[in-house]
């Protein structure tokens, strides 16, 4: 039974049939592009949204249709790689959002819904690979083969959840830098009016990096000092404020978490 699944996989992968699923897969890639650019026309949006998840419903068929019939294993062919190689780069620019105190809402904007739309392409040619193996060689021969090369995509998510709520990524990059942030901290404790007046004369246009996060905004209070992170936050930035005298005063509607030592995640209001 092992070698029949075998040779059908063989032959599927063979001929004009492969040739023809990649004019389908581009003509599908055009359908979705168009979809989008569709969007931006506000009286045709419901109809344009209509066709664009028609569009990606046919793109995840027609992915689990090639990963069934020229795959037994997840990284048979490079189709498949090039897959597992978007998955770990979008999964590292999740991570990378994560470590930006509120997420650093342009990244995530794009790596987020891509994640979504790889893990569907995911689910869709695992659903098609097990199905064909239930068929070929029958429920626990099908379950038996290359049941670990499956499961990484779901423990990858789930160990990216975690080390987000867990605030890992944030704090590993944070204490990478905290050596130039309590820095800061000791000369704006120190020489107040000389930081107050570098801050001024920095080009607003330009970024200033303190320890590992981008600033255009430094703020100095009686008792310690604020950063503000470029590209954090979706409508408030965020950053960090440090006060050794309990939390931060309350300036505006800004909102203060306690998060490492003296140091808080600060949302600045508008």
């Amino acid at each position: 039974m092992s070698d029949r699944f075998e040779a059908a996989c063989a032959a599927e992968s063979r001929g004009p049939r492969s040739t023809s699923l990649w004019f389908v897969g581009l003509a599908l890639a055009a359908f979705v592009v168009a979809g989008f650019v569709g969007l931006a026309t506000p009286e045709r949006q419901f109809a344009t949204f209509v066709l664009l998840g028609l569009g990606v419903a046919l793109l995840l068929a027609l992915f689990a249709w090639r990963v069934a019939g020229s795959a037994s294993t997840p990284g048979g062919t490079w189709f498949v790689r090039c897959y597992f190689a978007a998955f770990a780069l979008t999964t590292l620019a999740l991570l990378y959002s994560a470590s930006v105190p509120g997420f650093d809402f342009g990244v995530l904007f794009v790596a987020l819904p891509t994640y979504a739309l790889l893990l569907a392409i995911w689910l869709s040619a695992a659903l098609a690979v097990l199905a064909r193996r239930v068929f070929l060689q029958g429920f626990r021969a099908a379950l038996a083969g290359h049941a670990v090369a499956w499961t990484v995509p779901p423990l990858v998510v789930l160990a990216l959840a975690i080390a987000v709520l867990l605030q890992l990524p944030l704090r590993m990059r944070f204490a990478l830098g905290r050596a130039e942030l309590d820095a800061l901290v000791e000369r704006a404790r120190v020489e107040p009016l000389l930081v107050t007046a570098e801050i001024a004369a920095w080009d607003t246009n330009e970024f200033h990096f303190v320890g590992t996060y981008p600033t255009r905004r430094i703020e100095l209070f009686d008792g310690g000092v604020r950063v503000l992170v470029s590209s954090s936050g979706f409508l408030d930035g965020q950053g960090f404020a440090y006060c050794d005298r309990g939390a931060p005063p309350q300036l505006g509607e800004d909102f203060y978490d306690p998060f490492w030592g003296d140091w808080y995640l600060w949302r600045a209001s508008w």
